[in-house]
């Protein structure tokens, strides 16, 4: 058996508990930190720009960026809903589902796709368009 870690040897208990030297505005403060790092590096997705710009460029730019955040929105919501109350309990259950095995799946999926694209396998399937007539010299 492990021996107990200074943190849980006070309590006696599983769950971790912070340091006495480390109160809540700490935690909080490393919490908005943390928060704010992500919001950054999704504030520079090249998507996200690219729309905006877009978007700015139309008419009626506020009614379709408030479309598109509403949309953003939505779809997240949904995504995140659907991990968090269908996922959750379907792979609660089993132990076969592991971090590196999804890792793994979602990788070889990637390069699945990759190679496709690289092939032009989609490009081959579908319709082609139509070629535009060659200018004649006179």
């Amino acid at each position: 058996m492990r021996p107990a870690s200074s943190s849980t040897a006070k309590t006696n208990s599983l769950a971790w508990t912070p340091s006495p030297t480390e109160g809540p505005t700490t935690r909080i403060e490393l919490m908005l930190a943390t928060v704010l790092i992500m919001a950054l590096a999704v504030s520079v997705e090249p998507f996200r720009i690219g729309m905006t710009m877009l978007m700015l460029n139309r008419p009626r730019p506020v009614l379709q960026l408030s479309a598109f955040l509403l949309g953003g929105f939505a779809m997240g919501t949904t995504v995140g809903l659907i991990v968090l109350f269908v996922f959750r309990r379907i792979l609660l259950g089993t132990s076969f589902v592991t971090v590196p095995r999804v890792q793994l799946v979602i990788g070889l999926l990637v390069l699945f796709i990759a190679a496709a694209v690289a092939i032009d396998v989609f490009g081959r399937l579908g319709p082609r368009p139509a070629k535009l007539a060659a200018p004649t010299l006179p």
